[in-house]
C-alpha cells in the first residue's frame, strides 16, 4: 500500500518469501522518514548510511536525499515493514520539542545522511496502536486524507518521544564509570584510525572486559568494535565525499593497511564500493 500526500507518504510493505532474497529498492528522497520492522527482521542498505538491521518492533529514524537502498531477507517466510515519509513542514511543528530535529534543518539542502537516533529502538506500544490505526482507517474518502495526517503527526511525536528516552542500564554503574565508558566512546569516535585492544580499554575505564563489553553493548546498542567500525566507515566516507585523496590514502588514513581489505570492508557496510561514492569537491 502507497499513500501519497503532499506533506507526508506512508508505505506498507508485505513480503512472503520461498526463499531468502535480496533485492534493490528506490526510495523518495525525504526530510525525514522512518522505517519500521513489523513482522520478523529486516535488513537494510541505505546509501550514505550502510548497513541497517530492524528486528521486529524496531525502528530508525533517519534525514537521507538519497534514493538507493537495498532490502535483504535471510530466510523464506512473512515479513512487514512499514515507512513514513514527513515533509518539512509537518518535522518543523515538532522542532521546539525535539532538539535532535536541529541538525536536520541545519543541514537541509545537504546530499548528507544520517540517523537522527541510533537506530534499532523498540518503537514502543503507543507507535505499534498507530501504525494499526493507520492501517485499518475506518473512514472513507475525504476524510481517511484528513485522518491520516493527524496519525502520521501523532506517529513522529511517538518516535521522537521513544527515541529520546534513556536507555535503561541493567548493570549497576557508579556516576564515575558512566563517564569514563561515554569518554571511551567518544575516543572510538575520534580516532578511527587507532586500534583499540579491549584489555587496554578495560584497564582504562577500569572494568573487567566482560563488565565493559555488556556496558558498552547497552548503553550504545553495538558493541565496542562495531562501534568503532562504524565510527571507521563514516569517517571514510566522509573523506570521499569531501576531499580529493586517493582511496588508499583514505584507507589508510582510517586504519587500514590494506587498501583491498579498505574495499571489502566499505563494500561490506555499505553495500557499494569507495568508486561508486560520488565525490563533491
Amino acid at each position: 500500500q502507497d499513500i501519497v500526500q503532499p506533506a507526508f507518504r506512508i508505505q506498507f510493505h508485505v513480503y512472503d518469501l520461498l526463499k531468502p532474497l535480496r533485492f534493490a529498492a528506490s526510495q523518495e528522497k525525504a526530510f525525514v522518514v522512518a522505517f519500521l520492522a513489523l513482522k520478523n527482521s529486516i535488513h537494510y542498505f541505505i546509501k550514505g548510511l550502510g548497513r541497517l538491521h530492524l528486528r521486529q518492533g524496531e525502528f530508525a529514524i533517519l534525514h537521507t536525499q538519497e534514493r538507493d537502498a537495498i532490502a535483504r531477507f535471510e530466510k523464506a517466510g512473512a515479513y512487514q515493514s512499514f515507512e513514513v515519509c514527513w515533509s518539512d513542514a509537518i518535522v518543523e511543528h515538532a522542532l521546539p520539542y525535539f532538539s535532535s530535529l536541529q541538525a536536520v534543518f541545519s543541514t537541509a539542502g545537504s546530499v548528507k545522511s544520517f540517523y537522527l537516533h541510533p537506530p534499532g529502538q523498540p518503537a514502543g506500544s503507543k507507535a505499534l496502536d498507530i501504525v494499526q490505526d493507520i492501517l485499518k482507517a475506518p473512514y472513507d474518502e475525504p476524510v481517511t486524507k484528513l485522518y491520516f495526517e493527524y496519525k502520521v503527526r501523532e506517529y513522529l511525536l511517538s518516535l521522537l518521544t521513544e527515541a529520546g528516552k534513556a536507555p535503561i542500564i541493567k548493570i549497576r554503574l557508579t556516576l564515575e564509570e558512566y563517564k569514563r565508558v561515554n569518554e571511551l566512546a567518544e575516543k572510538l569516535r575520534s580516532h578511527p584510525n587507532q586500534k583499540f585492544p579491549i584489555a587496554d580499554l578495560a584497564q582504562a575505564v577500569q572494568m573487567n572486559e566482560m563488565k565493559l563489553k555488556m556496558v558498552f553493548k547497552e548503553l550504545f546498542g553495538l558493541g565496542i568494535f562495531e562501534y568503532h567500525l562504524e565510527a571507521r566507515m563514516k569517517e571514510a566516507l566522509r573523506l570521499l565525499e569531501e576531499t580529493n585523496f586517493t582511496t588508499k590514502a583514505i584507507a589508510s588514513m582510517v586504519g587500514y593497511q590494506l587498501t583491498t581489505s579498505f574495499i571489502t570492508k566499505f563494500r561490506e557496510h555499505f553495500g557499494y564500493p569507495p568508486s561508486e561514492v560520488n565525490r563533491h569537491t
